[in-house]
This record gives structure tokens, sequence and C-alpha cells, in this order.
């Protein structure tokens, strides 16, 4: 025959709290033995002596008592005063005996006499047979212990679950501090050629105008806060432990109404988080462009400055040339060659610089840029991570729901069949 264990997992599986089997089993015989009618356990029964200073009775179901075969008449234990005097209508005699309960003792009055009780069965999960129990019985002892069991198994699933779920924080990169574009002006000196004739004042009207500092501003406010599950699972626990089927069902539905607002805030995070990944997109788009514009803007006025300086390069010679007419047309042709030679040389000098300077610009602009390319990529890495962690959560839940559906759905049958059992005894 098989042991009640093998019975017990034969039903709902695995358990491996054999003292928690036991405990089951010897709960479940108690139950039943305290709803069976007295001509069904009278077989069963024992005879305890009370000397007179009673017999403890917290370890049975107490049927009668008797004196000297006398049966007696059970009182409230608030009259064991009165059955001694013998002017109160309680008043006990041997052939018209009381028996009452006290702090778990037995008393007969008068001085002594027999209780009649049913031991309750110690039933250990390693047993195949319950001493002293009606041997047709011993099948909703197992349906008992499995019913416990089941909510023992929900119990540890949410546990499992639960203590074990955490959601992974993850790191946001560092964005980029935003740039300033400096462009620093290109340096040019007066040409070397002087008379009296000639102001080089007017010729440094030549110099390149400022170009002012420019600055390209970019803005991160993307951020991801993930949930906290707030419920508690430990009156489960303390349910079990008391034996509790009905408020043990009641924390298990709590659970399960916190775990859902919890899938339900792990939803609205991932889509705030989704709305500030499009938001930062755009502006990380804006941002390119704009740096893209502003080199474009500053080399193409640099181009111009340099044309420019050209124009009032010669317009310069124009006016020293007027101011040197009387001299000798020899002496005008060499100053003028000289001049003319000594200005290409500077202009083609600050035109280099310009360009060398402009160089270092784009320089910058570019840097940046791959700065926010890069940038772009990692936020759209951390928001993989960020969905995927959400992912691997919403499948642990799911697997979660679906035990713990397949549970409650045995356990309702369990105790579906428990309850007929108890109706046919």
């Amino acid at each position: 025959m098989s042991t009640y264990q093998v019975r017990v997992e034969d039903t709902i599986g695995a358990v491996s709290d054999t003292a928690a089997i036991s405990d089951w089993l010897t709960a479940g015989a108690k139950f039943i033995v305290n709803i069976l009618p007295p001509e069904r356990i009278e077989k069963f029964t024992t005879n305890l002596a009370d000397a007179g200073s009673g017999v403890s009775v917290t370890t049975s179901r107490v049927l009668r008592a008797h004196k000297s075969s006398y049966g007696a008449r059970r009182i409230d234990a608030g009259l064991a005063a009165q059955v001694l005097d013998s002017g109160s209508i309680h008043y006990a005699t041997s052939t018209d005996p009381v028996w009452y309960i006290s702090n778990g003792l037995a008393f007969v009055k008068p001085t002594s006499g027999t209780v009649v009780a049913m031991a309750y069965p110690s039933v250990a999960f390693g047993d195949s047979t319950i001493a002293a129990f009606p041997v047709d019985l011993d099948e909703g002892v197992v349906l008992y212990a499995c019913i416990h069991g089941r909510l023992r198994q929900i119990s540890d699933l949410i546990i499992t679950t639960l203590g074990g779920l955490s959601i992974s924080t993850i790191s946001k990169p560092t964005a980029p501090s935003a740039p300033s574009f400096t462009y620093t002006d290109a340096v040019y000196s007066d040409a070397s050629y002087t008379s009296a004739e000639y102001t080089a004042a007017i010729y440094t009207n030549a110099l390149i105008d400022t170009i002012s500092s420019t600055s390209v501003s970019f803005s991160d406010t993307i951020s991801y806060t993930p949930p906290v599950f707030s419920g508690s699972y430990t009156g489960v626990d303390a349910a079990l432990t008391n034996l509790d089927i009905e408020l043990s069902n009641a924390h298990l539905s709590k659970v399960n109404s916190q775990l859902d607002e919890m899938q339900k805030d792990l939803l609205v995070s991932l889509n705030e988080f989704n709305k500030d990944k499009a938001d930062f997109d755009a502006n990380l788009q804006i941002a390119l462009t704009d740096a893209q514009l502003t080199q474009q803007r500053l080399i193409e006025q640099t181009r111009i400055q340099v044309e420019l300086n050209k124009f009032n390069a010669q317009q310069a010679l124009q006016e020293a040339l007027a101011n040197a007419a009387q001299d000798s047309q020899v002496d005008i042709v060499n100053r003028r060659a000289a001049l003319e030679l000594d200005i290409t040389n500077k202009s083609k000098a600050m035109e280099l610089d310009i360009i060398n300077r402009s160089k270092g610009l784009e320089q910058q602009i570019q840097e940046y840029s791959a700065s926010l390319q890069l940038y772009g990529q990692e936020i759209n890495s951390y928001s993989t991570e960020i969905n995927q962690e959400v992912s691997r959560v919403n499948s642990y839940l799911s697997i979660y729901n679906t035990q713990y559906q397949a549970f409650a759905s045995g356990l309702a049958e369990l105790r579906k069949e428990f309850e007929q059992f108890i109706k046919s005894i």
C-alpha cells in the first residue's frame, strides 16, 4: 500500500517538506474526527480516568462521561461550585453525576469518574494507514493534505517569482557637453611700402571683419524609471502556518492584484520612455542640422571676407597711387610694382591664415557632430536594453500567471472534491 506522501504527491506533484505533509495529514484527521457523528467513532474510543483532579482531553474528542456506569450529564464549567452544594439543583450524586471541561481538563463529579473520548490520530508522511481511525475515511485526510499542499505550492510560486523578480537598473549614457564654435580672426599686417603721399591707415580697411562666435545648443531630457513591486506575500505564509485556507486564498488574490498593477505600471513607464526617446531623436537631428548649417555659413562667410580683403587692398592701392601722382612716372611704376608685390604676398598669407583657421573650426564642428552621432547610437542601445528588460519581466510574469492559474484551478477541484466527501460522511 502506498504511503500518504506518495498519495499526496500523486495528486499535486512533488512536495519536498515532509514535515509539513505530516502536519497536514494530522490536521486533516483531526478535522474529520471533529465532524463525525458519535456513532461512527464509538469503536475507536478509549476510557480516560478522572481520579478527582481532572484528566487532559486536549488531544481527544470527548463523547461522554460516566461514574460507575451511571451516565453523567454535561454542565457548564461555571457551575463547578454548585455541583458540590447539596442545596443547589445542580448538586451531583453518585447516581446522578455531572461532567464538565475546564482549562483542557475533563472533570467527573462527584469525586471521580470515567471520560469516554477518541484520541486525535497523529499521521506521519511515511504511514500507509491511520491507527484507530475509520479506514474508509482516510481518503478525506489525503484530500485535506492535498489542499494545504497546493496552497503551499502557490505560496512557494509567489515567493519564488516575486522574490526573484527584479528590474535591472540600466545606466543612461552621458550626453556630450553643448559646444561653442569659435572662429579666431585672421591677422593681416600692412604692406611695407610707405611714402609721404601714402597713409597706412587707409590700407588697414582691407583687414577682415570680425566673425562673431557662434554656438549650437543640445538638450537631453531622456529618462527611464522602472516601477517597483510594492506588494507583500508574507501574509500567505502566515495564513498557511495557521492552516487557514480562506485567509490564504484572500492573501493570494491580493498579491495577484498587486502583480497586475505592477504590470500596468511597467507598461506606463515604458510608454513614457519611448515618448522621451522620440523627443530625443528629434532634438538630436535638429542639433546635427544646426551644426552643419553653422559650418557652411562660417565657411561661406570666410570666402566672402577673402574677396572683400582683395577688393579693399585694391582700393587702398589706388588711393596710394593717387597720392603719389606727383612722383615721376618711373618712380610711380617702381613703387607700384613693389607695392603690388607686397600686397599680393600679404594677401596670400592672410588667405592661407583664414583657410587654416576655417579648417580648425570645421574640425570642431565635425568632432561634435561625431559625438552627437555616437551618443545617438548609445541611446538606441539604451532603449534596446530597456525594451529587452521589460520583455524579460513580462515573460517572467506570464510564466508565473500560467502556473498560478493551473495551481488555482487544481485547488478549486480539490476543495470541491473534499466538500463532496464531507457531505457523504
